[in-house]
C-alpha cells in the first residue's frame, strides 16, 4: 500500500520499508504489507511528524538503532512495520528523531548540546559494545589457525580492555605487535586467497581499539583532545571495515557513523551548507578525435524491463535517460546531493583507498588510505574541471577513489542512490538484488579507466554528478583491441583508445565500437564481455552495478 502524499490539503510526510528500522532490541523489520498498521492510525503519526518537519523538506528521519540518536535521513516510500506491538516505539521514535533532526537543522541545538549528544551516543556504545567474553568466542572457531601467540596476544589486550586501568597510548602500543603480525598476513599472496581467520582478527582487534579509546573519552576534555580520540578511532574503524571481515552485525560501520558525527559537530561542520552549485557544468563542444568508426550510444528513456530485456539481448551497449530522477543524490537543491562540499562536510573524516596515477596499467601507478577531505584537498580541489578533451596538463597529479565498494563501509551514504530494477533484469527469475556488486567512483577530471571487459557481468554505470567520455566495444571485437597477454591483465587492452599507437597495433583502427558523454542522471548499460573505455570530463561521481545474467545473455568470444 503507499501512502498519500496529500491528505485535505496537508503535507504528509512517507518513508521506504527497505530503509531499515532497527529498535532497542536490536531486531530489523522488513515488510511490504502495510495493512498491519491501520491507515488512520500511520497518517496520524506521519502527520505528527510532518508538522516537526521543515518546510520543503522531503526527507525525514526514520531510523532507530541502539546508538542513542544515531538518526539517518532517509529517501520517500512507505512504511510498514511486521509487528504492531512495536507501533508505539516506532512512532516515540521517529518523533523525537524528527524533532532532533529540526533542532540541529535549524540550528536550535547549539554546540555544547550537540557535544553532550555526542557523548551520549558514545555512553551508549560503551554499554551495548560487546564484551571481552564475546571477543573470545568471536575468534575461537580460528584459535587453532591463528596459533598459541596471537590467540594469548589477543587475549592479554581483551583483559587490558576490561579493566582499562592503562591510556589509550598504552593500549594502543600493546597492541601494536599483533597488529603488525597480522598486516603482513593480510599481504601475503593474492587479497582473495588471505585466510579468513586473519581479516576476523584484525577487524577485532581494530574494534577493540577504537573502543577503548571511546571509553577513556571526556567531556571535560579540551576540544583537541577531544578531536584526537575520536580521529584515532575513527581511523581504527575505517580500517577494521577496509582491511578486516565484518563483525558483531556492522557495529564497526554504526560507530564510524557515530564518531564522524562527534567530529563534525565538534569542529562545528555538521550543519554547514552546501554551497556548491548542484550539476557540475560541462560545455557538450563534441566527441574527442578517436576511431572513426565509433558510432554514437543510442539513448532510450527510462524503458520498462520488457523493453530492458529486448534490449539486453541485442548485445549493444546503449544509454539510459530519466530512470536516476528519484535518487536523493542527483536531486538539485537536495541536502544529499553529491557534491564535493557534502562528500566534504558529512564523511570527510573517513578514510578511503586512493589509486594515485592516471591508469592502473601506469607504472607509476599505486594506491593509499587516506581521509576524503585529504583526498579532495590534494587531488580535487586542486583540477581543473575542464571538458577539452585534446589538452592533457603534462604530470599532473591523478588520484581516484575507484571500485570502492563504498556503501558497506559507508552505509548511511547508500541511502542516497537506489539499485536500479534493471539489475533484477537477468533472464532468471531468482535473481535477487542481493546478489548485485556496487562500486562507487569519484575523482577529478581525466581519471582514466582503461579499455578493459568485467567478464561475464551485466553492468550499469551511473552518472550521479559530473561528465564522463566513455568508448566501447563489443566482445566480437576482442583481436582488434589487443589484450594484454599476461594473465593479471588479461581482460585489459593494451591500446591507449584516445591515444592509439597504431604502428604497434593497426588492426585497432578497424575497430567498430560506441562511444558517448554521460551526464549527470544517465546511466549507461555495458553488456557482458564488452571492452569499455571511461574518461572523466569533470569532476565525477559515479556508481556501477555489477549483476550475473543467464548463459544465453553472455555473447561468445570471437575464439570460443
Amino acid at each position: 500500500m503507499w501512502l498519500p502524499t496529500d491528505v485535505s490539503g496537508v503535507r504528509v510526510v512517507s518513508f521506504c520499508p527497505d530503509r531499515l528500522i532497527r529498535l532497542s532490541n536490536k531486531s530489523w523489520l522488513y515488510s511490504s504489507e502495510a495493512s498491519v498498521l491501520k491507515t488512520d492510525v500511520m497518517l496520524s503519526m506521519m502527520m505528527m511528524i510532518m508538522m516537526l518537519t521543515e518546510p520543503g523538506e522531503n526527507r525525514s528521519v526514520v531510523r532507530i538503532r541502539p546508538l542513542s540518536l544515531d538518526f539517518l535521513c532517509l529517501g520517500l516510500g512507505n512504511l510498514a512495520v511486521s509487528q504492531s506491538s512495536c507501533f508505539l516505539q516506532v512512532a516515540l521514535g521517529l518523533i523525537h528523531a524528527s524533532v532532533f533532526y529540526l533542532w540541529q537543522s535549524t540550528g536550535l541545538l547549539d554546540a555544547k548540546s550537540r557535544l553532550d549528544v555526542s557523548f551520549k551516543s558514545f555512553s551508549d556504545v560503551s554499554q551495548t559494545s560487546p564484551t571481552p567474553t564475546d571477543f573470545l568466542q568471536l575468534l575461537s572457531p580460528y584459535k587453532s589457525d591463528l596459533g598459541p601467540l596471537v590467540f594469548e596476544d589477543f587475549s592479554e589486550l581483551l583483559t587490558q580492555y576490561e579493566f582499562q586501568e592503562c591510556s589509550v597510548d598504552e593500549f594502543r602500543e600493546q597492541s601494536r605487535f599483533i597488529l603488525e603480525y597480522v598486516w603482513e598476513k593480510l599481504h601475503t599472496g593474492h587479497w582473495k586467497d588471505v585466510p579468513l581467520c586473519w581479516r576476523t582478527v584484525y577487524a577485532a582487534v581494530r574494534l577493540v581499539r577504537a573502543l577503548y579509546v571511546i571509553a577513556r573519552l571526556k567531556p571535560s576534555f579540551p576540544s583537541d583532545m577531544q578531536s584526537m580520540y575520536l580521529q584515532r578511532a575513527l581511523e581504527d574503524l575505517d580500517y577494521s571495515l577496509l582491511m578486516g571481515h565484518p563483525v558483531f552485525e556492522g557495529l564497526a560501520a554504526e560507530l564510524a557513523a557515530v564518531v564522524h558525527r562527534g567530529l563534525s559537530n565538534l569542529h562545528g561542520e555538521h550543519s554547514l551548507p552546501n554551497e556548491d552549485s548542484p550539476m557540475i557544468a560541462c560545455p557538450m563542444a563534441g566527441f574527442p578525435s578517436v576511431n572513426p568508426n565509433l558510432c554514437p550510444l543510442n539513448r532510450v528513456f527510462r524503458p520498462s524491463m520488457e523493453k530492458f530485456l529486448a534490449l539486453m539481448r541485442v548485445g549493444q551497449p546503449f544509454i539510459l535517460t530519466g530512470a536516476m530522477t528519484h535518487w536523493p543524490a542527483c536531486q538539485s537543491g537536495s541536502p544529499h546531493a553529491w557534491t564535493v562540499n557534502y562528500w566534504r562536510r558529512c564523511f570527510g573524516y573517513r578514510i578511503v583507498p586512493v589509486e594515485i596515477g592516471r591508469k592502473y596499467t601506469d607504472e607509476s601507478w599505486g594506491q593509499e588510505l587516506m581521509s576524503i577531505t585529504r583526498f579532495i584537498d590534494q587531488f580535487v580541489s586542486t583540477s581543473s574541471d575542464s571538458c577539452d578533451t585534446k589538452s592533457q596538463t603534462p604530470n599532473p597529479p591523478i588520484g581516484y577513489l575507484a571500485q570502492h565498494q563504498l556503501f558497506l563501509q559507508i552505509p548511511e551514504l547508500g541511502y542516497d542512490v537506489h539499485t536500479p530494477d534493471y539489475c533484477m533484469v537477468s533472464g532468471n527469475e531468482s535473481s535477487d538484488v542481493s546478489d548485485v556488486d556496487i562500486n562507487v567512483w569519484f575523482g577529478p577530471a581525466n581519471t582514466v579507466s582503461p579499455l578493459h571487459h568485467d567478464s561475464d557481468r551485466a553492468n550499469l554505470l551511473t552518472q550521479v554528478n559530473g561528465y564522463k567520455y566513455v568508448v566501447l566495444f563489443t566482445a566480437s571485437e576482442t583481436p582488434l583491441v589487443y589484450p594484454h597477454p599476461e594473465k593479471m591483465l588479461s581482460n585489459t587492452s593494451q591500446v591507449d583508445v584516445e591515444h592509439p599507437d597504431l604502428a604497434n597495433f593497426p588492426q585497432f583502427a578497424l575497430a567498430q565500437g560506441f562511444h558517448g558523454i554521460l551526464g549527470p542522471g544517465e546511466m549507461v548499460f555495458i553488456p557482458p564481455r564488452c571492452w569499455h573505455y571511461v574518461r572523466s570530463l569533470t569532476t565525477s561521481f559515479s556508481v556501477n552495478f555489477w549483476w550475473n545474467v543467464i548463459d544465453s545473455l553472455i555473447p561468445p568470444w570471437p575464439h570460443d
